[in-house]
């Protein structure tokens, strides 16, 4: 009896403990302000998966982890599997940038999966190109597989400009069209803007004592003490900060259509991620396969006024820089035995296997010096402030 007792008090300590940490934590997020949205790299590879990449997927995780997943490569449930940072349940939306297989062909098996592992009551967002509901229709069709949980598909018309509403509570989405082999786009995701950071300092001085009305007043409600003054929230709260703002690119050598969405010569964007599947020197090669370089990310990114730029999307003959590193070797192979090629061309492409993805990344800062250039991996995880 005395062992249990104890038992229960030590329980009753821990609990009170844990309590107390998230307390500190709510109080410390209250003086610090957002928390950060992070995106997420499931797959960084353009065409075909390397030894140490997928094919193309990233994710948009908001503060409270609900997520946005934008493309669905070949594999992607499996990288989900593996990534720490992604609560699968919580996937909220599904953007397509465009059909081609590297950015599609693990759609289908993800959806059966979610269903398989218990998905019922929450609706899935799915947006895409136009051919997307067939696509679905044909894969689930002909594999019999029925869906537990239901979604909402919107098709986008090619060459217009989509605003998307809401595509999970309070986060919005346009869809702007990119020049690709194929209809791609391209989408901005807003973020609602946030009541400005709680002065604790102010509401004291004001007379606010009760931990519980600080609560009320940070949510922007007022408070009325028992003396029957009134505080209000805008007198303790700071200035609204604008949401974030992430754009979030398909596969495009021309992204220009994405500028409508600066307002005016002072508005920017928090986040741009772009595709880079070749180097600078590329960039005959780059727009004949309707892709992008390194300088054109960059310039992007500038016109942008982005706060930073986060390149993916790699072709395979560049390598991932550690030692031993063979998985550009079949790239190199396939264009030595190309039958037209010259020995000038075999040159160019051994001095391009050369680079690394890191070289890519050095590549698109020195032409955008003041804007951070960060490189995915997959599973890299960037905080978006």
């Amino acid at each position: 009896g005395m062992l249990f007792e104890l038992m229960c008090k030590l329980n009753l300590v821990s609990a009170r403990n844990q309590l107390s940490v998230l307390q500190r934590r709510f109080y410390s997020t209250i003086r610090r302000g957002r928390m950060p949205a992070s995106i997420i790299f499931l797959g960084t590879s353009a065409g075909a998966p390397t030894k140490k990449r997928n094919v193309t997927s990233h994710a948009l995780r908001l503060e409270d982890h609900r997520t946005i997943l934008i493309d669905c490569g070949e594999g992607t449930q499996q990288q989900l599997q593996r990534c720490q940072d992604i609560r699968p349940s919580r996937i909220e939306a599904i953007l397509i940038t465009h059909l081609h297989g590297d950015h599609v062909f693990g759609l289908q098996g993800l959806l059966a999966s979610l269903s398989l592992h218990g998905r019922r009551e929450s609706k899935m967002r799915i947006v895409g190109p136009q051919g997307l509901q067939r696509y679905l229709d044909a894969t689930l069709g002909l594999s019999e597989t029925f869906l537990s949980f239901q979604y909402e598909l919107t098709e986008l018309p090619t060459d217009t400009v989509t605003p998307l509403g809401e595509i999970t509570e309070g986060v919005t989405a346009t869809a702007y069209p990119l020049k690709h082999r194929v209809p791609s786009f391209g989408f901005l995701i807003e973020e609602p803007s946030k009541r400005g950071q709680f002065d604790v300092k102010k509401a004291t001085a004001l007379g606010v004592t009760n931990k519980r009305d600080f609560g009320v007043l940070s949510s922007g409600r007022d408070v009325t003490l028992p003396d029957g003054t009134v505080v209000r929230s805008a007198d303790v709260l700071g200035e609204s900060r604008r949401g974030r703002r992430h754009v979030l690119l398909g596969d495009t050598c021309d992204s220009d259509s994405m500028l409508a969405c600066l307002q005016n010569d002072q508005d920017y964007v928090d986040v741009v991620v772009h595709e880079a599947t070749l180097d600078a020197s590329q960039t005959e090669k780059a727009l004949e396969g309707g892709h992008s370089t390194t300088a054109m990310a960059a310039a992007f990114a500038i016109r942008m006024r982005a706060r930073q730029l986060i390149l993916t999307h790699f072709s395979g003959r560049y390598h991932s820089g550690s030692e031993n590193d063979d998985e550009c070797e079949d790239t190199v192979n396939a264009n030595k035995a190309g039958k037209d090629a010259s020995k000038d061309q075999n040159s160019k492409d051994e001095q391009v296997a050369q680079l690394t993805v890191a070289d890519l990344g050095r590549e698109a800062q020195e032409r955008c010096p003041h804007i951070p250039v960060l490189v995915a991996d997959d599973f890299s995880k960037f905080d978006i402030p």
